[in-house]
């Protein structure tokens, strides 16, 4: 367990999931995010704005739950925000699927290069000579 500071309350409370806000202020989270979801349900083109002022809602945590794939604007709606990478416009998460691919085949080449090189240097280990017994390389020297 690890002791943290709450974002919301700064208070100090024992971290065991890795959230980073304190037990309380997480429950209410959770009860603002059952309101801000009901609202968007019952109004599911409105824009982040709308929904933070209906709902009394701060904007930043309403993104927060839109990039943790929580909340998605519909496939029909004219809003959205920007992939954090190259700026296209996206319904949720961080990333546009074009740079999570992007991300994923960079991430799998140098994984790739990473193995090669490892093999490269076992290879290179295997042809060095070794001494087995060090009693008997003493009594051959």
């Amino acid at each position: 367990m690890e002791v943290q500071v709450c974002k919301h309350c700064r208070r100090l409370y024992e971290s065991v999931s890795g959230v980073n806000v304190c037990p309380n202020c997480y429950l209410a989270l959770e009860a603002d995010f059952k309101i801000v979801k009901q609202f968007i349900r019952s109004h599911p083109n409105a824009s982040i704005f709308e929904v933070s002022e209906s709902c009394k809602m701060d904007m930043e945590q309403i993104r927060q739950w839109i990039k943790d794939e929580r909340i998605e604007y519909t496939k029909t709606s004219t809003v959205g925000i920007e992939c954090e990478k190259c700026g296209a416009p996206i319904k949720t998460g961080r990333f546009c699927s074009v740079c999570k691919i992007d991300t994923v085949n960079t991430l799998k080449s140098a994984y790739i290069k990473k193995e090669t090189v490892h093999a490269e240097e076992k290879d290179a280990d295997n042809a060095k000579m070794r001494f087995l017994n060090k009693n008997h390389n003493k009594s051959n020297e």
